[in-house]
């Protein structure tokens, strides 16, 4: 009994590597698992490929977030259209992260609730109430006075503050964070319309 078991032990040793890392065929196979941060979905989140074969993962940002890198074994991936590749050589993790872009988060993260007007600098005493959701597919909604209202916006980051084009207006973008959003235009009458956004509560 001691010697078959012997025999069995010994074959093993010889024969461990194909044994306990291959696929039954004889060929190695590796995982490539992929970490994520809460800027973006990946799919799929883990990949089993014979050695040398390429395995391709699909992402998708989040709204507000950009890409920051994605690194395999401390090696930048270029990504291509939402996708990146990886040659399993070896058992390895894939880290994908992201970063908030400082525009485009706040805008289509946070509801907007107006809080005031001015005009030429004049605090203009208005009763007009208007909540903003700006959506990701360049449309927004404007709840105003009861009344809903759908528009199409867009941003134009070429210029100094940025552009950002709502209803068919173009405003400047004078200053935005998570807290405020605060955006100018010329109005018929030759004015300075300052509009002042204030945070109404995050997308959940």
């Amino acid at each position: 009994m001691r010697k078959f078991i012997f025999l069995i032990l010994a074959m093993l040793l010889l024969t461990g590597c194909d044994f306990l890392f291959s696929n039954g065929g004889g060929e190695e196979v590796y995982v490539v698992d992929v970490s994520i941060d809460s800027g973006v979905n990946v799919v799929p989140l883990r990949a089993v490929a014979q050695r040398g074969e390429k395995v391709t993962f699909t992402y998708i940002l989040k709204d507000g977030y950009v890409l920051s890198n994605i690194l395999a074994n401390g090696v930048i991936l270029t990504p291509s259209s939402n996708s990146f590749s990886v040659a399993s050589v070896t058992d390895q993790v894939v880290s994908v992260s992201t970063e908030k872009d400082s525009l485009l988060w706040p805008i289509l993260n946070v509801i907007w609730d107006l809080d005031s007007v001015y005009i030429d600098l004049n605090r203009w005493d208005s009763t007009n109430e208007e909540i903003l959701n700006f959506s990701s597919d360049g449309t927004s909604t404007a709840l105003k006075n009861g009344n809903l209202y759908n528009r199409n916006w867009s941003l134009d980051r070429s210029k100094s503050p940025a552009i950002l084009t709502y209803g068919g207006r173009q405003c400047k973008l004078e200053k935005i964070s998570n807290e405020k959003l605060n955006i100018s235009y010329i109005n018929e009458l030759n004015q300075k319309v300052t509009q002042i956004y204030g945070n109404h509560g995050y997308k959940k």
